[in-house]
């Protein structure tokens, strides 16, 4: 799976693919969104991991966390809560 890049370097994600991560309807997800339930965070890796970027996103007590290479291809995730 891989994570594009927009023009203004966003990472963008199929929001189809993280409400099945949440176990959400896609139109409970975008609710969510559009209310601020959902919230990201983009870290770049340093030092061993220096070239990837731990992206972290949130919704309720639920969080889905992946690290993409420099390719924006996802080379691990999990869910956690």
């Amino acid at each position: 799976m891989q994570v594009e890049r927009g023009p203004d370097g966003d990472y963008l994600i199929d929001p189809a693919m993280l409400a099945a991560k949440f176990g959400l309807p896609l139109e409970r997800f975008r609710q969510k969104n559009r209310i601020g339930q959902v919230t990201s965070l983009v870290e770049a890796g340093e030092g061993d991991d220096a070239g990837t970027h731990r992206l972290t996103v949130r919704c309720g007590r639920q969080v889905w966390r992946a690290v993409i290479d420099d390719q924006h291809v996802i080379l691990q995730d999990e869910m956690i809560g």
